[in-house]
This record gives C-alpha cells, structure tokens and sequence, in this order.
C-alpha cells in the first residue's frame, strides 16, 4: 500500500505503508515515558534525509535524460525509478549522485551548527545534530562497494566502462562479499543485529545471482 505525498521538484514522490510502519516503531516505545520528542524528530529527519538522497539521484537521472522518474519511500529506505534504462556512464553518475546529496545535506548541517554556536536549542538542535551524523555517515556508508549499495552500482558501471558486462559483474559479486563479510564480522564485534543482518543480505544477493542485468 502506498500513498501519494505530491510532486517536488517535478517528481512524484510516494510513501509505502512501511515506512509508516517504521516510524511508529521508533516513536511507540517513547511514548509509555515520556521520551518521544527525540525518536520523533529522529524518524523525521531520517526521512527527509532518505529523500534528499533520492532526489540526488532524480535530478542527475533527469538531467541525463532518463526520465520521468519517481521516488518511493519505504521502510528499508528510498527507491528512484527512471522512465528508461542507463548507460553505464550514466549509471555510473547516477549511482554517486545520492550519496553526494546526502553528503552535501550533511555539510550544510555542520556549517550550521558551526555558524550557531550554542544559539540552537531544544528540536531545532536535536535535528541539526541528527542530520549531521545521519548524513554523513550514511552517505559515506552507502559509497561502499557493496551491491546493492550506491557504491556497488558504481563499482559494476565503472568496471563495465572497461570490462564486458559479464566480468564486471562477477566482479562486483566478489568485491562484495568480500565487504559484507567483513560488515558481518564487525557487526558480531560490535553486537549490532543491524548491521549483521544488513550484511547478510548484502552477501545473499550477491551470491547465486548476478547483481544487476544489462
């Protein structure tokens, strides 16, 4: 189930009903205490944050002519769906483009709070905060070579620049693997059932399919 938000900057954006189902699930459990103004304003910023990113890949992508394009929000994140396939170079561009929307969202949110001192208080702060570490980190994050990742889209369009489509691929595949491995070991590290999951399935789609078809 989804729902229609409108048009921003000329594409439709949309929202599945598990990003809804997301948010509750940050902000229900503040509610018995008291402590849901920062689960609140958490969700809201990781939302606007999910679609900066996805608008970074719609504005490249139209600019390309590969449009008209849309964004789906959903639980796990965003989905940018372009009118007509891309060239690798096109890919290539695309791909890097989320990641460099979040990561510019990031730096006028440190700019911000450099340029405010102590003057921000209260959510204004909050949000501020959150969307400087969100940012930054995931944008960074999402850079990894890891397919599905932005990082491994790039990693098969640029190898595919040089290599035939086939290499390419088999490439990404084991470069990712490698990666989410290591993501695995660190999440067990680290106790994070978060990233251990996100690992797995990194690594599941990666193995006995080929990431991405011609």
């Amino acid at each position: 189930m989804t729902w229609r938000l409108g048009r921003l900057l000329g594409f439709e954006v949309r929202l599945h009903v598990t990003a809804v189902i997301v948010l509750g699930l940050l902000v229900l459990p503040g509610l018995d205490d008291g402590e849901w103004v920062r689960p609140a304003v958490f969700g809201a910023v990781l939302l606007i944050s999910i679609l900066v990113h996805e608008l970074g890949h719609a504005v490249v992508a139209q600019r390309l002519g590969l449009g008209p394009c849309s964004i789906l929000l959903h639980g796990f994140g965003g989905l940018c769906s372009f009118g007509r396939s891309p060239t690798h170079r096109q890919g290539l561009l695309v791909s890097v483009a989320g990641p460099a929307a979040g990561l510019v969202l990031g730096a006028l949110a440190l700019g911000l709070d450099q340029l405010s001192g102590q003057h921000l208080t209260g959510v204004l702060a909050l949000a501020v905060v959150l969307s400087l570490r969100i940012n930054l980190f995931w944008s960074l994050f999402n850079l990894l070579p890891m397919y599905p990742l932005d990082g491994g889209q790039a990693l098969r369009h640029g190898l595919a620049l040089r290599l035939d489509g086939h290499r390419a691929r088999a490439i990404t595949r084991r470069v990712s693997q490698v990666l989410a491995a290591a993501l695995a070991a660190w999440g067990i590290y680290e106790r994070s059932l978060f990233f251990v999951f996100l690992a797995a399935l990194i690594f599941s789609q990666n193995r006995d399919t080929e990431p991405v078809t011609d």
